[in-house]
């Protein structure tokens, strides 16, 4: 006896709901909950993946990917391996859509160091820096960048990007 499978319609990622109970169990280590920012416009907790161990918090701007694209993945995996680190030890969030500013995600996450990578310009202070220029700004050592597509479609940036975490890092 052949059993008959039917075809069904593809699950949408982008449209499964967690409960509480399972946002926890899922995202245990990587959810903060800052209070008195999340509101009816930012429902979700904001997610870092990482442990943030050394203090390294890198933001980025992506409508596309909760975090990046396997191709910006790579370029970040290849940039920390020269830097001497591992994506664990970083703090990676993606602040699409969120109306926090870098200074309190930067400052609840307790970030010793700041790369902001693709950000749009805004009033948020830390936004007017030049790029891949490395600022010294609330006791936070921070350099702004170009998205990582930008940088790997472009040896000059890549170029800069290293000389700027070199100088950041001590290398």
């Amino acid at each position: 006896m052949q059993t008959k499978i039917e075809r069904t319609e593809k699950m949408d990622l982008n449209k499964i709901i967690l409960t509480d109970d399972q946002k926890e169990l899922l995202f245990r280590n990587h959810l903060y909950q800052l209070d008195g920012v999340v509101s009816d416009e930012t429902p979700h907790p904001l997610a870092v993946k990482g442990d943030m161990n050394k203090g390294i918090l890198w933001i980025i701007h992506d409508e596309n990917y909760p975090y990046l694209n396997e191709t910006d993945t790579g370029l970040l995996h290849k940039i920390l391996n020269a830097c001497k680190l591992t994506p664990e030890q970083i703090g990676l969030v993606n602040c699409f859509g969120s109306e926090l500013s870098t200074e309190t995600i930067s400052t609840k996450l307790n970030a010793k160091t700041l790369i902001l990578s693709g950000l749009p310009e805004s009033s948020d202070k830390t936004l007017t820096t030049p790029f891949y220029e490395i600022c010294e700004w609330n006791n936070i050592r921070m350099i702004r960048t170009d998205s990582l597509e930008t940088i790997g479609k472009d040896q000059s940036l890549k170029t800069r990007l290293w000389n700027s975490l070199r100088q950041l890092f001590n290398l």
